[in-house]
């Protein structure tokens, strides 16, 4: 879905080169600043927040701004590189399971990596509980690489008790790489569907749930997974590149820079917008839907798009048969669970993940049979 566009002047190499230059330096000019607004409560973002927490928000709002007005979004590839072998490829599987939404144009299924935390499961327990996660980055950066992900991996298997995480590289471009992982755990891996969680933060969130509506509407015969977890889902991302529409957010304590919602939304709308039928798989906001996977919402009180994500998760709660549950992360930020040990956010990253682990346990408790499918033939 993701379209190429004319790259800023900023990103060409030289000038590139020089705009980081010119940012860092003024980022510098500014420390002084953010230091002394960072020292007393009653002028930081927020007065709750400590000394720590304002400041570095401070600094990777620059930091996030600079790489959004460079825009150059990140080049995957199949090294395994320091993952070594925790990283896996993945052939995509018959074209029969990428339908509707998923339906080859532009974007085909082709082959796809992912990375395995904390290692390759020697054999997969049939008791374990194992979660499929999708990394944020706006449709524009990340790689689901420990560069990325680790941080997030290593809070699920530490505090909400799960046995392994596998973190999908994808292109960001579209649901079809997210189905192909999905399969290759259940039906290559032959993990339960009652032991497996889908998960992801911010616009890995958005895709979370647009898989549950794949899977509810469209492909309801590659099962459903035990439950959901959409952490500050990124719920209205077209709508971001509409300049009305950002100017009644408040960015004044989040470090995603409005410049960078903008910058992924541009990028990851078609060049001739989307089709009616796709709509609701890309903006979330107004299309609530029924399903029958339990999800759980989790966000920070005090990021931009929480009231979008309030809005959304109350529509889907709203749904009759709907299992939707909501978390508000009091004075947290987006997705602390990606920034909790750089930020100054640790125990924020460490109750999230505790509440997705009584999330995830209470959903274990109550499920019925577990749900095994044979290997399937891959293309």
């Amino acid at each position: 879905m993701a379209q190429t566009s004319d790259r800023p002047l900023s990103s060409r190499t030289l000038w590139r080169q020089f705009y980081q230059a010119y940012r860092l330096v003024l980022r510098l000019v500014r420390l002084p600043v953010w230091t002394v607004l960072s020292v007393l409560p009653y002028t930081r973002p927020c007065r709750n927040w400590t000394f720590k927490q304002s400041l570095t928000l401070y600094i990777c709002h620059d930091i996030v701004d600079t790489e959004a007005r460079v825009g150059l979004t990140e080049e995957l590839t199949f090294n395994p590189g320091k993952d070594g072998d925790r990283f896996h490829t993945i052939d995509p599987f018959n074209s029969e399971f990428y339908r509707g939404p998923l339906l080859p144009s532009s974007v085909h299924p082709t082959k796809i990596g992912g990375v395995w935390f904390p290692t390759t499961p020697a054999a997969i327990d049939k008791n374990g509980t194992y979660v499929l996660w999708i990394h944020g980055g706006a449709f524009v950066t990340g790689n689901g690489r420990s560069d990325t992900c680790r941080r997030p991996a290593n809070y699920l298997l530490s505090n909400a008790g799960v046995d392994a995480v596998f973190s999908v590289q994808y292109r960001l471009s579209g649901y079809g790489d997210i189905v192909t992982a999905y399969l290759y755990l259940t039906r290559t891996l032959n993990i339960s569907l009652n032991s497996l969680v889908i998960a992801g933060n911010s616009s890995g969130a958005n895709l979370v749930i647009a898989f549950v509506r794949y899977a509810e509407q469209v492909m309801p015969q590659i099962g459903r997974p035990l439950c959901a977890v959409a952490v500050s889902p990124w719920v209205a991302p077209l709508e971001t590149a509409i300049p009305d529409y950002t100017r009644t957010k408040d960015y004044s304590a989040e470090y995603v820079a409005e410049s960078f919602h903008q910058w992924g939304s541009r990028t990851y709308q078609p060049p001739g917008g989307l089709n009616e039928p796709d709509v609701p798989y890309v903006t979330l906001l107004g299309h609530p839907f029924f399903t029958s996977v339990p999800i759980l919402v989790t966000f920070g009180e005090c990021e931009a798009l929480s009231a979008d994500i309030t809005t959304w998760a109350e529509e889907a709660q709203g749904i009759r048969g709907n299992s939707v549950e909501i978390y508000c992360d009091l004075n947290g930020i987006h997705a602390s669970l990606f920034v909790g040990e750089m930020m100054g956010w640790e125990l924020s990253a460490r109750h999230i993940s505790s509440v997705i682990g009584d999330f995830i346990h209470s959903r274990l408790d109550s499920s019925g049979t577990t749900a095994v499918y044979p290997n399937v033939r891959q293309e």
